[in-house]
C-alpha cells in the first residue's frame, strides 16, 4: 500500500507494526476416544488453534502430532458448492473424500434421515438457511467418512435444541466407538455434559485444562459471572 494512502487510513507501515502471536506456549495431549471443549473469549485463539490441530494451518513454531485421519467440521456450509442442490452435494462430498458412487448411495438415506432435509434435498442449497445448512453439513461428516479424530467450530451454534441434541447424542455415540472429539464452543452446558476435559484459552494462552466444571468455573469467575449459569447447563445430565 502507498505510504499516504497508509496514514490516510490510519495503517502502520511495516516498521511500525508490531508481530501478533496469536497463540504461545499451548501444550496437551488427547487420548483416543476422549471428548475434549475448547472455550474461551472472542479472539483467544480457539480457532486458529483448532485449524493447526486439524492440519489447515501450519505453527510458527512447535508440532502437532496427530494419530489416525482426522476432519474439520468449521462453519456453515463450508465446502458447499451453493449453486448445486443438497442431493449433489452429498455426492461431491463423497467423492471428494474417495468414495465410489455406489458407497455414497448406501449412505445418502442415512444422510437425508439425519439432516431432516427430505423435502429441501433437490434444492439448490444457497436457498438454505443457516440451520439447514449446518444440518447437512453435520450429516455429511459424520455419514460418509467418519474420522478417528473429529475437530468441530461452533457448527451446532445454529439450529434448533433438539437437534442439537440429536447431534450430540450421534458424537456420544462416536466417541463410544473410539473417535475422538475435539469441540470449540461457547455452549459451556454442553461442555459440562459431555466433555471429558475442557481448555480454557485467554489471549492465546493456556488460562487452565481439566475437569470441566472447574475449568468452567474458572472461566465464568474471570468473565464475572460466578453468581449465574448458563442456559445451557440446564441439559439433563446424562
Amino acid at each position: 500500500m502507498d505510504r499516504a494512502l497508509a496514514h490516510m487510513v490510519g495503517r502502520k507501515t511495516a516498521t511500525q507494526q508490531r508481530e501478533l502471536c496469536a497463540l504461545q506456549n499451548i501444550n496437551f495431549s488427547v487420548e483416543k476416544g476422549e471428548f475434549i471443549g475448547i472455550i474461551g473469549r472472542n479472539g483467544s485463539g480457539k480457532t486458529t488453534l483448532l485449524r493447526i490441530v486439524a492440519g489447515l494451518t501450519r505453527p510458527t513454531t512447535g508440532t502437532v502430532t496427530l494419530r489416525g485421519r482426522s476432519g474439520l467440521l468449521a462453519g456453515t456450509g463450508l465446502g458447499m458448492h451453493h449453486e448445486l442442490t443438497g442431493r449433489e452435494n452429498i455426492i461431491i462430498s463423497g467423492g471428494i473424500m474417495g468414495l465410489s458412487r455406489r458407497e455414497i448411495e448406501e449412505r445418502l438415506e442415512s444422510i437425508v434421515e439425519f439432516s431432516e432435509l427430505e423435502e429441501a434435498l433437490e434444492t439448490p442449497v444457497k436457498f438454505y438457511s443457516s440451520g439447514m445448512l449446518a444440518r447437512l453439513s453435520f450429516a455429511v461428516s459424520i455419514h460418509l467418512n467418519t474420522p478417528d479424530i473429529l475437530f468441530i467450530d461452533e457448527v451446532l451454534a445454529t439450529g434448533d435444541i433438539a437437534f442439537k441434541q440429536k447431534c450430540f447424542a450421534k458424537l456420544e455415540s462416536l466417541r463410544d466407538s473410539g473417535t475422538t472429539i475435539v469441540l470449540v464452543t461457547h455452549g459451556l452446558g454442553y461442555i459440562q455434559k459431555y466433555a471429558d476435559y475442557c481448555l480454557y484459552l485467554r489471549e492465546g494462552k493456556m488460562a487452565d485444562w481439566g475437569e470441566p466444571d472447574d475449568v468452567i468455573a474458572h472461566y465464568r469467575k474471570d468473565l464475572g459471572l460466578q453468581h449465574s449459569r448458563p442456559q445451557e447447563s440446564r441439559v439433563a445430565s446424562r
